[in-house]
């Protein structure tokens, strides 16, 4: 195996292995109660994380609406700095962009002038479209997709949460608001997690 898949996979198994601190990193922050679902959710899903077969994937990591272009060939991505991981952890990241961190975060400044809470339903039915057309009906890689994207969740809690703990950078505030807006969405992320549909 090349030196560069073995980092990969060494960092796949730490970053899964992880989010089951990510559970413990929400009961230390006061959510344990409001969130009992996620550690069943996790109980079930790092096993299966730590199963599957990564597919290495040269990814785009930004994928906000403002790096998108629609043009006759259909929609392009802008992104200057691609890098190599993990496809399916991308694609949930995807999903959890459209689902929820686009539309909620309105209160930053740089997402504001966008507005993107006025938009919920185009966005969602984005992300529908591009869960349907990765997952050409396969059941499987519905749940895979869904395990990334409910991951990817639990990470923008808990970096909310870890931001909240220190002082506010001016670039973090660019990107996440203030701390007022960072605490509002937390309640939210959580209940999402709660409803959580895997399949």
């Amino acid at each position: 195996m090349p030196a560069i898949v073995n980092r990969i996979f060494a960092r796949w198994v730490e970053e899964t292995e992880g989010y089951l601190a990510s559970w413990e990193r929400l009961q230390r922050a006061g959510y344990g109660s409001e969130a009992g679902g996620v550690k069943r959710i996790l109980d079930e899903i790092v096993p299966f994380r730590l199963r599957r077969a990564t597919g290495l994937s040269l990814t785009n990591r930004d994928v906000s609406p403002e790096n998108l272009i629609v043009c006759e060939a259909g929609v392009r991505l802008i992104d200057p700095v691609p890098i190599v991981y993990d496809g399916l952890a991308f694609a949930g990241d995807v999903l959890n962009n459209f689902n929820t961190l686009f539309p909620s975060f309105h209160r930053s400044p740089r997402y504001e002038r966008h507005r993107f809470d006025r938009y919920r339903p185009l966005l969602c039915s984005f992300a529908d479209g591009f869960l349907e057309g990765y997952a050409q009906g396969d059941p499987e890689m519905l749940y895979a997709l869904r395990v990334e994207q409910f991951l990817m969740l639990l990470d923008l809690t808990c970096h909310h949460i870890g931001l909240l703990e220190h002082d506010m950078t001016e670039e973090a505030v660019l990107r996440y608001g203030d701390k007022t807006a960072m605490e509002e969405r937390i309640p939210t992320y959580i209940a999402g997690m709660e409803q959580f549909r895997l399949l």
